[in-house]
């Protein structure tokens, strides 16, 4: 089992590189990802927890006070319970607000959007890191796609049987090649409906 450091220390040494670096290691990728997971993982429980135990704590303080009536106790406990709530309520928000930007930015396809990866606790930039991934990889699909649909339109063009493409519910003509326009001697095709 590697510590925390030496994991941290190799994956800076190789500037990143999460294949490298696990080789370096002797591992495989999939289980440094693990590794780096469950590092992330642990510490935002780890910080949850202290939390939790905080306004656990407060909560015992306030309830021992007003069961014994003690005036400063009663106070100390709720002024600790709010603090504590308060902490509480900034950390979880925290990080709903970064998944909240995130599936905003799906929700409207903004694949451009870049998460800062390096400031924050490290649960957020982990979580950034993994929003970053996921926006790198549909950009390279959408782009992989848009290359594929341009290649295909640029050899259906090129071909001397007229092809028309159209909305079966709707009739709307989506593309017609040249061929077709040809043969029936029309400048264009807006629309198709049947009787």
């Amino acid at each position: 089992m590697f510590e925390k450091n030496t994991i941290l220390n190799v994956i800076e040494k190789k500037n990143g590189n999460i294949s490298k670096s696990a080789k370096e290691l002797g591992i495989t990728r999939a289980a440094l990802y693990c590794r780096l997971h469950n590092m992330t993982y642990k510490s935002y429980l780890f910080s949850l927890t202290i939390r939790v135990l905080g306004l656990l704590l407060a909560l015992i303080l306030l309830a021992f006070g007003i069961a014994w009536v003690k005036t400063y106790v009663i106070i100390g406990g709720g002024i600790l319970s709010v603090i504590a709530v308060y902490h509480l309520y900034r950390f979880m928000v925290k990080r709903f607000v970064e998944v909240d930007d995130f599936f905003e930015s799906i929700k409207y396809r903004d694949f451009s959007r870049w998460f800062v990866e390096t400031k924050g606790p490290q649960d957020i930039r982990e979580l950034h890191k993994g929003f970053n991934l996921v926006n790198k990889t549909i950009k390279a699909i959408d782009s992989e796609r848009q290359a594929q649909f341009v290649y295909l339109q640029k050899i259906l063009e090129m071909v001397n049987i007229g092809l028309i493409a159209y909305n079966v519910e709707t009739g709307e003509v989506l593309w017609t090649n040249d061929s077709f326009l040809k043969t029936l001697d029309f400048p264009a095709f807006k629309n198709i409906q049947y009787y």
